[in-house]
């Protein structure tokens, strides 16, 4: 073979070598370039999906719960604070939200409040805890108050209104006792507990 023919072939197989590697070298940056480019657009898209709206429920009564802070929840503590004028007693009553309450805000609570209770204010309003102070001017639940039924020593209890509700009829006729303590049965006496009923009780019947 000619030597001018082995030199145009090896000068042949050199340039193809170059552009293999020239071509194969663009490729790669290209590839490499686009990649991130790619990424952007697969995050971008993600970042924009719209999120999935969901309601938040109570699973024991089915009532849609709303997701504001300031609203009241199925299991916001109500806690009344109580003064009673008449014994000057304070009584705490602590209880889960009502159904009826469920996702009031605190200016809706108040119209409530104020509505069912006289003497009312909101003292600490959250989603968690609310506080209502009340007055009433008559003596608290603790209370007993021995007096007369039908001729017969009786004693009542109070409810949560202040009235006197007849427990029992004790069957000794008041006939039988001093006029003094008949007019301080008529009239009512009061006792602050159980222990203080049982006591007074036991002055008139022994």
């Amino acid at each position: 073979m000619k030597k001018s023919s082995i030199l145009t072939l090896a000068i042949s197989c050199f340039a193809l070598l170059f552009v293999g590697f020239v071509s194969g070298y663009y490729i790669a940056n290209n590839y490499i370039n686009e990649k991130p480019n790619d990424q952007f657009s697969q995050d971008n898209i993600e970042e924009h999906q719209i999120p999935k709206i969901t309601d938040e429920h109570n699973n024991d009564s089915d009532i849609t719960i709303a997701s504001d802070d300031e609203c009241i929840g199925p299991n916001t503590i109500i806690e009344y604070v109580t003064y009673y004028e008449e014994c000057e007693h304070t009584l705490t009553t602590s209880n889960k939200a009502e159904e009826e309450i469920v996702n009031m805000k605190e200016d809706e609570f108040e119209k409530y409040i104020e509505s069912k209770y006289l003497n009312s204010n909101i003292e600490f309003f959250s989603r968690n805890k609310i506080i209502v102070k009340m007055k009433k001017n008559h003596l608290c639940p603790n209370h007993f108050v021995i007096g007369v039924k039908d001729g017969k020593i009786a004693i009542y209890e109070i409810d949560e209104e202040g009235n006197r509700v007849l427990s029992e009829i004790v069957d000794i006729p008041i006939s039988i006792l001093k006029e003094i303590d008949q007019k301080k049965l008529e009239k009512g006496i009061v006792t602050d507990s159980e222990d203080e009923k049982i006591s007074v009780l036991e002055n008139y019947i022994s």
